[in-house]
């Protein structure tokens, strides 16, 4: 017994070994960008889900092009860490499908604008919005008062008072502001957010319901009151969806398959299938003045006794003999 194993050949660092990276120094990258790879994400859309708990992004990467009518044209990725790409082969196809903003998928936001070589976990984030303000007094509406305070400012509309704003949506939505005038007058406006889905109804946050809501206290009788215009709206929207499902489950089944029902027979006069209807249907029809075809009359074979020493005109095979066809015929004539 010379030799002495050391901890390393005994196995004992190797449970430690695995958390060692924590404490180990950064990799360092260069700063400098390939122009090749840039090139080739050129023609590229970049996007976030917001509500990964009902979010998935390769069920919206198969679902979004065939909103856009494009599943031809365009060719999507999974990125992973709620992160997904589009990449198109022509620029009027990204033009068209960034004309349709803001987006939603199974009624929650998502982000998704042009790709940029942009290093950062909060990227992208950005959802242009219109936004109705509601409160301020008409002559005093410009772009100026409201469109940096909640965003980057795009557009405005001064005869219906609204203003497109690029917002983060990783953070909260701005419900109301006070804004204060050079004669120190405030007033109170309330932001009303175009073609905005589901979010939570207590802080306007953009990735949880308000079930899940980390601010969430107890509401008071006042916040019932007094709740934002797009909660009423969202809510409303849930309303309707719900009945019109409702009234989907309390409609009545659709008509049965023809060649399952008992009422529909195979007519071998005319080897067609053919609805023969109960009495009841067609006294309905009758009254209606339809013509009704009527079943088929076919001789039903007697049943056979086993052991009858009396001749049957029916043979065994249940069809009626020769010469039993032979004597009705000189019967007939």
């Amino acid at each position: 017994m010379n030799h002495r194993y050391s901890r390393e050949e005994k196995g004992k660092d190797l449970a430690s070994s695995s958390h060692r990276w924590i404490r180990d120094p950064q990799i360092r990258l260069p700063d400098e960008s390939n122009p090749d790879l840039v090139e080739a994400h050129r023609l590229t859309l970049i996007g976030r889900v917001l509500n990964p708990s009902v979010q998935k992004p390769k069920a919206l990467i198969g679902f979004m092009p065939q909103v856009w009518h494009m599943e031809e044209k365009i060719v999507g990725k999974d990125l992973g860490s709620e992160k997904f790409h589009f990449k198109f082969k022509m620029e009027e196809d990204i033009q068209s499908v960034l004309n349709e903003a803001p987006f939603h998928f199974k009624r929650w936001m998502f982000v998704l604008h042009c790709w940029e070589p942009v290093i950062s976990d909060a990227y992208p984030s950005i959802i242009p919005f219109w936004i109705k303000v509601h409160g301020i007094p008409a002559h005093c509406f410009t772009e100026n008062n409201l469109g940096n305070v909640l965003g980057k400012y795009m557009a405005h509309d001064v005869v219906e008072m609204m203003v497109c704003v690029e917002i983060n949506a990783l953070k909260p939505l701005i419900k109301r502001k006070a804004i204060q005038f050079p004669s120190g007058v405030e007033v109170s406006v309330e932001f009303e957010y175009v073609r905005l889905e589901k979010h939570c109804l207590h802080c306007m946050s953009l990735s949880h319901e308000k079930e899940n809501c980390p601010h969430q206290s107890k509401p008071r009788e006042s916040d019932l009151q007094n709740s934002h215009i797009n909660s009423q709206q969202t809510l409303q929207r849930l309303e309707e969806d719900r009945k019109k499902k409702d009234d989907r489950r309390d409609f009545p089944a659709p008509h049965r398959n023809p060649h399952s029902d008992g009422n529909y027979r195979r007519d071998h006069r005319s080897k067609n299938w053919g609805l023969h209807p109960s009495s009841r249907d067609a006294s309905d029809l009758r009254s209606r003045g339809a013509p009704i075809r009527e079943a088929p009359n076919i001789p039903q074979s007697p049943p056979l006794r086993r052991g009858s020493s009396q001749l049957s005109p029916w043979g065994e095979s249940g069809h009626r003999s020769h010469a039993a066809q032979n004597r009705d015929a000189l019967n007939r004539a």
